[in-house]
């Protein structure tokens, strides 16, 4: 069994990348805190222009701090009427600190009442540290941005992110239990195929 990191503390995001590293017996997901290290967990900043270079950012500075492969992720919300924003600004879209309250109020206030309400969320995985060049998997949910925030779950732009073929809004089907092949999820299977995929050609060879 291999051991990856996943380099982060969100709980949504964890729960999701474990929902489906529960089909791969060959991989175990690790959490920072699991993690005996000489020195604090890495403050990375994201600088970068893509998801997928910001995610390279963390699973770098993480790989150097466990000292082990490890797995990030970049994740945005692209709105078509606001051309792709807040994209991979949507952490700090209303600035630093990051505050989700916020960036929801920013984005609706931007949105009004447009009907064009098209949106869809995108994730960037990037896993450094298993093989000489790193492994990257992109998923994408698509739906549309409701009017006001509703739902007791999940986390970020949830609330106001109404999936393709849903009445309710992602905080709420997450609220309710219900399973749902996120733009997390989807980037997830891809990964861990890709990653089984080559811990099987080492076991071959």
């Amino acid at each position: 069994m291999k051991q990856i990191l996943f380099a982060s503390t969100n709980k949504g995001k964890f729960a999701e990348i474990m929902e489906v590293a529960a089909k791969f017996p060959d991989i175990k997901i690790l959490k920072p805190n699991e993690i005996s290290a000489e020195t604090p967990e890495p403050e990375v900043e994201e600088s970068g222009k893509t998801y997928e270079a910001n995610a390279l950012l963390k699973a770098h500075a993480y790989a150097a701090w466990a000292k082990m492969p490890v797995i990030a992720d970049d994740t945005g919300l692209e709105v078509a009427f606001l051309e792709g924003r807040p994209g991979v600004y949507s952490a700090r879209y209303a600035g630093e600190p990051s505050d989700p309250k916020k960036n929801i109020e920013k984005l609706l206030t931007e949105l009004g009442s447009e009907t064009n309400r098209a949106a869809r969320f995108v994730c960037i995985l990037a896993l450094v540290g298993l093989t000489p060049e790193p492994i990257t998997a992109m998923g994408t949910f698509k739906g549309h941005i409701a009017l006001a925030p509703s739902g007791n779950g999940g986390f970020g732009y949830d609330s106001v992110f109404i999936p393709k073929g849903e009445s309710l809004s992602l905080a709420g089907l997450k609220g309710s239990g219900a399973e749902l092949k996120t733009h997390r999820v989807a980037a997830a299977e891809e990964l861990f195929r890709l990653v089984s995929k080559s811990l099987s050609r080492k076991v071959s060879i």
